[in-house]
């Protein structure tokens, strides 16, 4: 007499093999309590949602970089921003104001 197992999805008796039945992910002596066709099924369902459920507007920006165009203000902040922060690494101590309208001459 062999064994047998019920699929926990369809309610069919299968013979318990690795024919009917898959191994499991964390313990790999121990069978899935549904079988491979029942698990066939709901992967195919899960797949097709997934790449359903997918923004392909999400997936076209991921691949994407963008150039962004800031103005000359912008970069003047930025760039003094940087400075104040490098200042304050090299001399353990932030920048003053005077010292940071000395900057404004500061080109690329």
């Amino acid at each position: 007499m062999e064994e047998s197992r019920v699929c926990s999805k369809c309610h069919i008796e299968k013979p318990l093999t690795h024919e009917f039945f898959g191994p499991q992910q964390k313990n790999k002596a121990r069978l899935h309590t549904e079988c491979r066709q029942c698990k066939k099924e709901y992967m195919k369902k899960y797949q097709e949602n997934k790449r359903l459920s997918r923004d392909p507007e999400r997936d076209r920006m991921k691949e994407m970089y963008t150039i962004k165009e800031i103005s000359k203000a912008e970069q003047q902040r930025l760039i003094k921003e940087a400075y104040a922060h490098i200042y304050y690494q090299a001399f353990e101590r932030p920048i003053t104001e005077r010292q940071l309208k000395d900057l404004e001459g500061i080109e690329e």
